[in-house]
């Protein structure tokens, strides 16, 4: 499917917070981030990594914030909330709702391409949404103002008349925009599980 000065700098924080996120994904219950050194590296040293994380080099540590994933921030309902609200507006033909949720510069990814807001309603409103569940879904605050959420998505209905299943993995960064979140950038991305079939 898918304020101003500050969503430039908060659009890049949310990408490098979900590459991290992505690339180095925490088990929602574990709360402690990674101790400096003891990051498997996605690099070279793939074989070295794949046995676990190596020791803490001796020396002085920094110590890593805490980032919050499935609970302790207050935003978290309100934009876990927004991202049900806009897919309960797909399902409900109401696009003026999922247009009001987007910026105005919002970005959207998936296997059309990268899409402006004008282009993602457009081909939005060929699509009507019949059931959809969202599962797994992790919170990554950014900032008081904006966080990344990211969930699995299976979905089914009509796009052009024809019916349609997914299963897809879900990232979208929400940023503050006044007195509500706004949904600046969204990827979608197919699930493997459901590519194979």
């Amino acid at each position: 499917m898918r304020c101003l000065g500050i969503s430039r700098v908060g659009m890049g924080v949310a990408a490098v917070v979900l590459a991290s996120t992505l690339a180095y994904g925490q088990d929602p219950a574990d709360q402690t981030p990674w101790a400096p050194g003891t990051r498997p590296s996605t690099g070279a040293q793939g074989a070295a990594d794949a046995q676990g994380p190596r020791p803490m080099r001796p020396g002085p540590q920094e110590a890593l914030p805490q980032m919050p994933m499935n609970g302790g921030d207050v935003n978290r309902d309100e934009i876990i909330g927004r991202e049900r609200a806009e897919l309960e507006a797909l399902k409900n033909g109401d696009l003026a709702t999922v247009g009001a949720a987007l910026t105005d510069d919002a970005l959207f990814v998936d296997s059309n391409g990268i899409l402006r807001k004008p282009e993602m309603l457009k081909l939005l409103g060929d699509v009507k949404l019949k059931d959809y569940t969202m599962s797994d879904v992790r919170l990554v605050p950014v900032s008081p103002d904006n966080g990344v959420v990211s969930y699995t998505l299976t979905e089914s209905g009509t796009r052009q008349g024809k019916a349609f299943s997914a299963k897809l993995l879900v990232s979208s960064a929400w940023v503050r925009n006044g007195r509500q979140f706004q949904c600046v950038f969204r990827q979608e991305t197919t699930a493997a599980a459901a590519a194979g079939k």
